[in-house]
């Protein structure tokens, strides 16, 4: 069961207007954190500002006020924009929505829908937002390990790209070492900065992107580590992380 940082669940605002499927949403979220609903988006928009929800999923044909537009509202406000945003949504809209319109939401569900994948779809966001709670209260998060200054986890849930950007929003000095099959990559982290990246025979950025690729495996926090040696990365996190999921984005158009 996901909590927060002083133990009370997460808060889930579900913006749906189909009753049955909204009614679908709240029993199948009900046992993960405090479920809301809302039938429009105006609504849920104000209950937003109100309640300030840990997380909000939203329909895309929302009435009033659309998903995209709630999802943009929130963003450009400042107290809401840091809320994580689920946008559920058919795949004809999908398809011809711009891909920086998409990058609004932290997760999208293509409609129709099988619970057990809004359940995971669900739960990785939760795992994103509980990992910032720790990194700024050093409390516990749900599926992860934490002790003497250690957290360990499932990339499955938190990807390599979730740890990088919440150390980096945190500013954390950090040893994150990702276990894949007989495959480790180590990256050391400064004051929020990805500094040196090392995985079998790549450095620096190609460290960074083979290890993107891993959606299996293991991952370990040390906010005690040793040295990292001499920096092998020369630009920000958020640059790095771009280009290597272009590349991987790139591969596997590729590959299709």
């Amino acid at each position: 069961m996901a909590k927060q940082a002083d133990g009370a669940k997460l808060t889930l605002l579900v913006a749906e207007d189909n009753p049955h499927v909204s009614s679908l949403l709240q029993n199948a979220l009900s046992s993960m954190g405090n479920v809301v609903t809302v039938a429009d988006g105006a609504d849920a928009l104000l209950r937003a500002a109100e309640q300030r929800p840990d997380i909000v999923i939203a329909d895309f044909t929302l009435p009033g006020l659309d998903g995209l537009h709630l999802l943009e509202k929130l963003r450009s406000r400042s107290a809401t924009s840091n809320v994580a945003c689920v946008l559920m949504a058919p795949r004809s809209d999908l398809d011809q929505m711009p891909r920086q319109t998409r990058e609004l939401a932290d997760e999208i569900i293509e409609k129709p829908f099988l619970i057990a994948d809004v359940i995971a779809a669900i739960r990785k966001v939760m795992a994103r937002v509980e990992l910032q709670r720790v990194l700024q209260s050093g409390a516990s998060v749900s599926g992860a390990q934490a002790s003497s200054g250690q957290m360990r986890g499932n990339i499955a849930q938190l990807s390599l790209v979730d740890l990088l950007q919440a150390l980096e929003l945190g500013g954390k000095t950090c040893r994150v070492t990702i276990t894949h099959r007989q495959q480790k990559c180590e990256v050391f982290v400064e004051q929020g900065a990805a500094v040196r990246a090392d995985c079998g025979n790549q450095r620096g950025d190609d460290a960074v992107f083979a290890a993107l690729a891993w959606t299996e495996g293991e991952f370990e926090l040390d906010f005690n580590p040793k040295p990292a040696g001499k920096p092998n990365i020369q630009r920000t996190t958020q640059a790095l992380l771009m280009d290597g999921l272009r590349i991987l984005d790139e591969a596997r158009h590729s590959g299709e």
